[in-house]
């Protein structure tokens, strides 16, 4: 049947509100009378008004009390100067023509993914839900496990906030229970700000029912069902559908009212959806701003949380160790944990545990547990020291068990990521022998089947990045038939279909890893990031992965701002979330800058789209796992021992060759030898195109707690890729075999000048939101540039010692 005007418009303007909100969901639909856009019924915004939560199956018992807390803060951030109140027992307002209901019905038998031959069919219908906008008064929510129903809160939270606001008209009365007003008499702020305030319900009946908020405040609702003459209604629907149908694919739209009949039905790809950050490269968020990235996380309907440690939880007799980087507690870890569980999302414990323990193994007390004692040549140090534990010594597995006892008790997470990956040096030290007899992959193997043991004995589900068990296939069906496989793979084109079709072959369950290519970048890589979170989702879709992660690095001293990650991060959490609707970015930006950057402008995410790719102008070849930008910051570091680093990388073999060559290919070759290919006409648009977003940064009107942090980030993003591409400019023309110095004093003094004014800035933005534990070591690389360019010693450590 050929559509019609009226179906076509209403197909395009359901899909650009479904484009409003993020994730995208699944299916929005009108179920309505003919022509049901142009209804007079919908559902409006005005001041003074309740929103009644009514938990019509009676199924919250006082075992599940924390799902009022869930509830509780997802409502409380529909305006962000509101202040709620619970109320019970008062029937008056139950239909009042100023109550707008909020029906929460659980439904068992509630599958919107009907195929049940899809593997984890079950887990992603508990994470469904189907929203309605039933009447004018009355909108259902509909789920059959409390994830579901979180996730179908945070969509009415989103929808509830495209449409017009206005300012609040009074003060708020705090009315009702005198137990649920003193635990939730107090603003979003008050949350926001305090890790202390977290709401705590404890009610003695078994259910929600006669639920009640009541808003005084900008983000209000009435519902004028009652009022059939009600001018402005009609007025608020036909503006909404003028904005809607005339507006363009990425306007921000404000909307005046929503119609009754509008329906999402959503789920996921995966069911398991996650996001991972490095503390372990000097930069460890406080706890406020944990918090808040964890708020993030539940925006973006991620549920899993990871905090990358090799070195930076406070273990008890090991002090020496992490003393000099504030590290995490035993007791902040738990406050974390207990945060992220009322909000649907599982911490999950991450301690690598067998490459990557070079802050352990440099301190004598540990270099008997190393393979290499001695030190090897690594991507992460200039210098030689030992990286690896040694796999065949029952001291390691002693060591790493006083480990898992310290830390896994702080985590109620059922499971544990053991890392395991990047083992450069095994083989090459004590383990030599054993490997030349059976073979590297067989050693690492054995070595992960003990680590196994261990973990299993503590009740606990092991997740290992699997770089180094993909190296020989056909081990892979001697796994744990329990263990989870970490795919990882971070540029634009990697393969991840080829790993993901041996796990799901050998029923090996697997997570794909994409990251956000904000590491070794300065401003990220907005191109490679964007395919890399896409390919992903692609291919654990085809071979039914269980889970994504989004994965954020900081190597070498995490020198990148955390704004520079947001982007990526949220484009992420939407190919895991729908990538069907999510395969053109652009059309994702009003949502992000509406919900992630708060942004009235709309313009947020594009200005970060754009300082992401500035980086393609720099050089005419792809450089892996970093920007060509970047890497003069921190080889001049080590530039005296430059030629020795040159000869292994083209070696092919050896140690730190070896690891370039397998890793990173001969792209990182080709830019190790140091601006063979720089685009000198690409340099100076990146110097001209700075200028321009400068400008553009100035007019963005961020709004919120955190809105001048993220513009201050910015523009040090963009005053520090500037200093860079000037750096890479000058250098270029010296010579590399040649010291800096030698520069022409004009060009020494301009670098020097901008280093003077980028180091306190630095500082400044990291103390906002970052411990002051690892500063130190990550100014020092800014140090050791002024030291370069004057000609003097390179002694600044990049590390606490």
């Amino acid at each position: 049947m050929e559509e019609t005007k009226e179906e076509i418009k209403e197909e395009i303007s359901l899909d650009k509100i479904k484009h409003q909100l993020i994730p995208p969901p699944r299916h929005i639909t009108l179920h309505s009378t003919p022509n049901p856009i142009l209804s007079s019924s919908w559902l409006v915004l005005y001041q003074d008004s309740l929103l009644w939560i009514d938990d019509v199956n009676n199924q919250w018992n006082s075992s599940l009390s924390y799902l009022s807390d869930s509830i509780a803060n997802i409502l409380l951030s529909i305006c962000p100067k509101s202040k709620v109140v619970f109320e019970c027992n008062d029937e008056k307002n139950r239909f009042n023509s100023n109550v707008l209901q909020l029906k929460l019905k659980f439904n068992e038998s509630l599958n919107l993914l009907e195929n049940d031959s899809i593997k984890w069919s079950s887990e992603i219908n508990k994470q469904g839900y189907r929203l309605s906008i039933i009447e004018s008064t009355l909108v259902t929510l509909e789920f059959s496990h409390h994830q579901g129903m979180i996730n179908g809160l945070i969509t009415f939270r989103q929808l509830v906030q495209l449409l017009n606001c206005t300012s609040p008209t009074s003060s708020p009365m705090i009315t009702g229970s005198p137990l649920l007003r003193s635990s939730l008499n107090h603003s979003t702020d008050d949350i926001s700000n305090s890790k202390k305030k977290e709401p705590k319900i404890k009610k003695s009946s078994s259910s929600l029912e006669e639920l009640c908020v009541e808003f005084n405040c900008s983000s209000s609702f009435v519902s004028s069902s009652k009022r059939k003459t009600s001018l402005k209604k009609k007025r608020a629907s036909q503006l909404s559908l003028d904005k809607i149908l005339n507006s363009n694919e990425n306007e921000q739209l404000e909307l005046n009212g929503l119609p009754v009949g509008l329906s999402i039905q959503d789920y996921p790809d995966f069911h398991q959806r996650g996001f991972m950050l490095d503390i372990s490269r000097n930069r460890i968020p406080t706890m406020d701003s944990l918090f808040e990235l964890v708020d993030l996380l539940l925006e973006l309907k991620l549920n899993q949380f990871q905090l990358y440690i090799e070195h930076t939880f406070a273990y008890k007799g090991h002090e020496k160790v992490w003393k000099d980087y504030s590290p995490m507690s035993s007791e902040e870890i738990k406050e974390l944990d207990n945060y992220c569980k009322v909000r649907n999302i599982e911490l999950i414990p991450n301690q690598n545990s067998f490459g990557h323990m070079n802050r352990w193994l440099v301190h004598e007390e540990y270099k008997h547990l190393a393979e290499c004692p001695e030190g090897i040549n690594h991507p992460f140090s200039f210098e030689k020291e030992p990286f690896s534990l040694c796999p065949n010594q029952k001291e390691t597995f002693e060591f790493l068990n006083g480990l898992y006892d310290q830390i896994l008790p702080s985590f109620s997470s059922e499971n544990f990521n053991v890392g395991l990956d990047e083992t450069f040096d095994l083989g090459v030290g004590r383990s030599h022998n054993q490997c030349k007899e059976l073979g590297k992959e067989v050693v690492y193997l054995q070595y992960l089947n003990r680590i196994h043991e261990e973990i299993s004995k503590r009740g606990k589900k092991m997740l290992f990045y699997a770089d180094i068990i993909v190296r020989k296939p056909e081990l892979i069906s001697q796994l744990p038939k329990d263990i989870t496989a970490l795919i990882w793979g971070y540029e634009f084109d990697f393969d991840f279909d080829k790993h993901a079709k041996v796990f799901q072959q050998n029923q090996i369950d697997f997570f794909v890893c994409p990251g956000t290519s904000s590491w070794c970048s300065i401003s990220g890589r907005t191109d490679n990031s964007l395919q890399n979170l896409r390919i992903a989702s692609a291919s654990g879709r085809k071979y039914e992965a269980k889970g994504y992660l989004i994965t954020d690095w900081g190597d070498n001293g995490h020198l990148q701002q955390f704004s520079v990650s947001l982007f990526p991060i949220s484009y992420g959490a939407c190919c895991a979330w729908n990538l069907v609707d999510s395969l053109e970015p652009t059309s994702l930006h009003s949502s992000i800058n509406r919900f992630v950057f708060k942004d009235e402008s709309n313009n947020m995410t594009g200005i970060a789209s754009e300082l992401g790719n500035l980086y393609h102008y720099a050089v005419d070849f792809h450089v892996p796992n970093g920007s060509l930008l970047f890497w003069p910051l921190i080889f001049p570091l080590a530039i005296q021992k430059m030629p020795a680093v040159k000869a292994l990388a083209k070696e092919k073999a050896g140690r730190f060759g070896e690891w370039m060559v397998y890793n990173l290919g001969s792209g990182m070759i080709k830019a190790a030898s140091w601006f063979v290919g720089v685009n000198y006409k690409g340099l100076n648009i990146i110097l001209e195109s700075l200028v321009k977003l400068q400008d553009r940064l100035s007019d963005v009107k961020l709004q919120g707690k955190h809105s001048e942090t993220i513009s201050d980030q910015f523009l040090f993003t963009i005053e520090f890729l500037r200093f860079a591409t000037k750096m890479t400019i000058f250098r270029s023309k010296v010579g590399l075999d040649k010291d800096v110095s030698q520069l022409a004093d004009q060009p020494k003094k301009e670098l020097l000048d901008c280093l003077e004014d980028l180091i306190p800035k630095f500082r400044s933005l990291w103390i906002r939101n970052c411990r002051q534990g690892g500063l130190d070591a990550s100014t020092n690389y800014f140090h050791n540039l002024v030291a370069h360019i004057q000609g003097k010693s390179l002694v600044a450590p990049t590390r606490p010692k």
